[in-house]
C-alpha cells in the first residue's frame, strides 16, 4: 500500500510540474517544495538544476534571495542573480558592493569613486557645475569672487587685491559682498554663496545626491537626476532613489514617483466630502495604519442663519457689488453676478466711445473713482495720409470724405495753416488739365487749401482761404506733373469731418 501511495505521489508531482509549466509558473518567485517518499517534503531531493533551501527547491543560479547559495540575498534594488552571482542591471554598475548609475551618481560620476564638486551635478556621466559656477580645471568656482579665477579661469588677482564679486580685481569688495577671509582675501554674497550662506564660513552641504545652493541666506539643495527627497530632510540629502519600491502608509512619496501612498485607497491626511447627519457637509480623513477613510465628522458652518445675505465689492477698481445668500445646509451660495454699484458710473479702466468737442470721435476712460474722464481724442487713429510719406492718391478725381481729427500739424501754406491739423493728397497729371479742388460741401470748419508741385517741401503754387464762404477752392489750369494737395485748417482747433472734391478736365 505504501509503495502504491509513493508511486502515485511521484506521478502527481510530475503532473503538477507539467501543469505549472503550461500555466507559466515561475519557480524563482514562488518555488515548489520537493515531494519525497510517501508524499512528504524532504530536503536535498530536488530535480536536476534546483537546490533545496529550507525544503524548497530553488534555482540558486537565478534566485535573488538565494543567489549562489541558500540565504545569500542580492540586497541591492538594482541587482539580479546571474549564474549564481549578484549582478547589477544595466545601466547600473557595481561600486563598493552597491549598484549605482554612473550616469547620474555624483559620488561615482562616469566611473566608480569619481566625486563631483559640492555645487555640481552628474549629467550623462560628467560633472556639471551648477548655474553661477564655472568649471576651472575640474573645480566649480564662482569667477565673480574667486581670487585665483577672477572673471575667468586662471586669472589670479595680485597680492593685496580681492575679486570684488563682479569678477574684477579690486581693493575692496563690491556693494552687497562681504570680506569673509582676509588671507587669502575672499568676497562673498551672504545671500547666495553656498560656502558662506547668511554668514562667513557657514557652508551649505555637501548633500548626498544633490548640489548645494544658498537662497536669500538659507541653505537649500537640488536633487541630482534620478534621486528624490522623499522625507524632506536636508540632513540626508536626496535619500530616495527613484524606483518602483513599495509604498507605506505615511503620507510620503516613498518611491519618488510623484504620488503619495498610491498603492492604498487614499493618501494619509487626504480628505473627501461626506454628509454628517444628512444635512451639513463634513469630511472624512485618510488615516493610518492602512490608509483608509475614517468616520465622517461635522464641518464648521460657513454662515448662519440660513437666509442671511452678504455682499462684497467686485470688479475692476471695486466699482461693482455682488451678493450671496446662506443656504439651508449652512453653506454660502456662489457669489452672484458682479453689477455696477448704484453710485458709480463705470468700472475702473473701462473705455467708451464719445465725441471730442462734439466734433471728432474720441474715447473716455473710467478713473479710480469709478467716474468717466473727459472725452479725449483717440490718438491711436492717426490717418495714413497724415504727411507726405503716404499721401492719398486722388486718381482721376472724385470726392474724398474723412476728417483731420487725429492728424498732426506738419505743414502750413502761404495763406494759412499754422497750428492746425493737416492731411495730404497726391495728383498725377499726364496731360494739361483744367483742375477744380474744393472743400465747399460737407465741411463745417474753416479750411485752407494749398498746392505744391513735385515736392511736399516746395513753395505753394496756389494757396486759397475762403474761396467759398469759410471753405476753400482752387480752380486753375495745370501742366502735366505730380502735385501735392494739402487740406489744412485756418488756425488752432479747426478740426472735424470734411469732403475734398477734385475735378480734372483734360484740355
Amino acid at each position: 500500500m505504501k509503495k502504491t501511495f509513493a508511486l502515485m505521489s511521484i506521478l502527481f508531482y510530475f503532473f503538477l510540474i507539467s501543469c505549472v509549466q503550461i500555466l507559466g509558473y515561475d519557480n524563482k518567485k514562488d518555488p515548489l517544495p520537493f515531494l519525497g517518499k510517501d508524499g512528504e517534503e524532504v530536503e536535498n531531493e530536488c530535480p536536476d538544476g534546483l537546490t533545496s533551501c529550507g525544503g524548497i527547491c530553488i534555482d540558486i543560479l537565478s534566485d535573488r534571495n538565494n543567489c549562489g547559495a541558500c540565504g545569500k540575498v542580492c540586497s541591492d534594488s538594482y541587482a539580479s542573480c546571474i549564474s549564481g552571482e549578484c549582478k547589477c542591471n544595466p545601466p547600473f554598475v557595481e561600486c563598493s558592493g552597491k549598484c549605482v548609475n554612473t550616469q547620474i551618481d555624483k559620488n561615482n560620476c562616469g566611473e566608480c569613486g569619481k566625486k563631483c564638486d559640492a555645487v555640481a551635478q552628474c549629467v550623462d556621466g560628467k560633472c556639471q557645475c551648477a548655474q553661477g559656477f564655472t568649471d576651472c580645471n575640474g573645480k566649480c568656482v564662482n569667477t565673480n569672487t574667486d581670487l585665483q579665477n577672477c572673471g575667468q579661469c586662471g586669472h589670479a588677482c595680485p597680492s593685496g587685491k580681492v575679486c570684488n564679486g563682479e569678477g574684477v580685481c579690486s581693493d575692496n569688495c563690491s556693494s552687497g559682498y562681504t570680506l569673509c577671509v582676509e588671507n587669502p582675501a575672499y568676497c562673498a554674497d551672504l545671500n547666495s554663496d553656498p560656502m558662506n550662506c547668511a554668514g562667513c564660513g557657514n557652508v551649505c552641504g555637501p548633500y548626498d545626491h544633490a548640489f548645494s545652493v544658498c537662497s536669500s541666506g538659507n541653505c537649500d539643495m537640488f536633487c541630482d537626476s534620478g534621486y528624490g527627497d522623499a522625507n524632506h530632510q536636508m540632513s540626508d540629502g536626496c535619500e530616495c532613489t527613484i524606483s518602483n519600491e513599495s509604498e507605506v502608509c505615511d503620507g510620503i512619496d516613498n518611491d519618488c514617483n510623484g504620488k503619495i501612498d498610491d498603492t492604498f485607497m487614499c493618501a494619509l491626511g487626504e480628505m473627501r466630502e461626506c454628509l454628517a447627519y444628512g444635512t451639513c457637509p463634513g469630511w472624512q480623513t485618510c488615516s493610518q495604519p492602512y490608509c483608509l477613510y475614517g468616520n465622517c465628522s461635522n464641518s464648521s458652518w460657513d454662515c448662519e442663519p440660513p437666509g442671511t445675505t452678504g455682499s462684497q465689492p467686485c470688479g475692476s477698481g471695486n466699482c461693482g457689488i455682488q451678493t450671496r445668500t446662506c443656504n439651508s445646509d449652512c453653506s454660502w451660495e456662489p457669489w452672484g453676478e458682479c453689477t455696477l454699484a448704484s453710485d458709480n458710473e463705470c468700472f475702473e479702466g473701462e473705455e467708451s466711445s464719445c465725441n471730442y468737442l462734439g466734433i471728432c470721435p474720441g474715447k473716455k476712460i473710467c478713473n479710480s473713482s469709478c467716474k468717466w474722464s473727459n472725452c479725449d481724442l483717440d490718438l491711436h487713429s492717426i490717418p495714413p495720409n497724415d504727411d507726405c510719406s503716404l499721401p492719398t492718391n486722388v486718381g482721376g478725381g472724385g470726392s474724398f470724405t474723412t476728417n483731420n481729427c487725429y492728424a498732426s500739424d506738419d505743414y502750413s501754406g502761404s495763406c494759412g495753416g499754422l497750428s492746425s491739423n493737416d492731411v495730404v493728397y497726391v495728383m498725377n497729371l499726364s496731360t494739361r488739365a483744367d483742375v477744380d479742388i474744393n472743400t465747399c460741401s460737407g465741411t463745417s470748419w474753416d479750411t485752407v487749401l494749398y498746392l505744391r508741385r513735385d515736392s511736399c517741401e516746395g513753395n505753394d503754387i496756389i494757396c486759397n482761404d475762403n474761396g467759398c464762404g469759410s471753405q476753400s477752392r482752387i480752380s486753375t489750369v495745370l501742366d502735366p506733373g505730380t502735385y501735392y494737395i494739402f487740406v489744412d485748417g485756418k488756425g488752432p482747433m479747426q478740426i472735424g469731418n470734411f469732403t475734398l472734391s477734385v475735378t480734372i478736365t483734360p484740355i
